[in-house]
């Protein structure tokens, strides 16, 4: 399953009869969620905020290291809001809903996370109003379709910089506030002495499509590493201090 979804289904008139959507008042869903994909549009973002490395497994894809520990996300608070002055993911804003690619492959269809306690009864926006979608139901489809453009550009950038040859595998050994050791594996990042021999025919070309601007941006991010460290010392502090 992807990230934060657990069983998907078609939204469709029967699957949610009567049921009902309740925006969410924080983000404790999106807790247990140590890294999450990120789209080129917001790395200006989330570059002066988190690391953004390139995943080791095909196809390759970019993500956002949220936590140093599996199943924690540093950016949610203790009572379930987002880190102040943190960029959210768009990928986390747009759940529970998610596109699924059409049987035929053409278009896409809106799905929904059934497992998501944004699903209710009776209080909150109808899904379908005598059988018919309402209104929220456009514009979360609009709002799925202009991320999975993004998505599908950012998989185009990714793939291009992957084939390139300059990225090198990411997985070193972070001791972590009070000693314990860990290691981040299963990612990679741009080697800056292979950027430099890039190809002058491909790096104008990266120049022109905006791929150079990523790959400055993700070098960028891998500065925040401290950021995470503190954080991490915070939370563990936090922890202490409740036991």
């Amino acid at each position: 399953m992807p990230i934060l979804y657990e069983k998907p289904i078609t939204v469709t008139p029967e699957a949610l009869d009567g049921k009902s959507f309740a925006r969410p008042a924080d983000y404790g869903y999106a807790r247990g969620a140590h890294i999450v994909p990120i789209n080129a549009p917001q790395i200006v973002d989330a570059a002066a905020a988190f690391p953004v490395l390139f995943t080791a497994a095909d196809p390759v894809m970019t993500v956002a290291v949220m936590g140093l520990r599996g199943g924690e996300n540093l950016f949610v608070e203790a009572d379930g809001q987002w880190a102040t002055g943190h960029p959210v993911p768009d990928y986390i804003r747009r759940y529970p809903f998610i596109l699924r690619q059409g049987s035929d492959m053409r278009g896409y269809i809106l799905c929904i996370d059934s497992a998501s306690a944004m699903i209710v009864d009776g209080d909150g926006e109808p899904f379908f109003e005598d059988g018919r979608k309402n209104k929220l139901l456009d514009e979360i489809t609009e709002s799925c379709l202009a991320y999975q453009r993004q998505s599908e550009i950012t998989h185009a950038l990714a793939a291009a910089i992957a084939n390139s040859g300059i990225l090198a595998a990411h997985d070193d050994v972070y001791t972590l506030p009070g000693g314990r050791k860990i290691k981040l594996d299963g990612f990679r990042a741009v080697d800056k002495a292979k950027l430099d021999q890039l190809p002058d025919e491909t790096f104008l070309e990266w120049r022109r499509n905006g791929y150079l601007d990523f790959v400055y941006l993700h070098l960028v991010s891998l500065r925040t590493w401290p950021r995470l460290f503190r954080r991490m010392a915070l939370r563990q502090a936090a922890e202490a201090a409740e036991t």
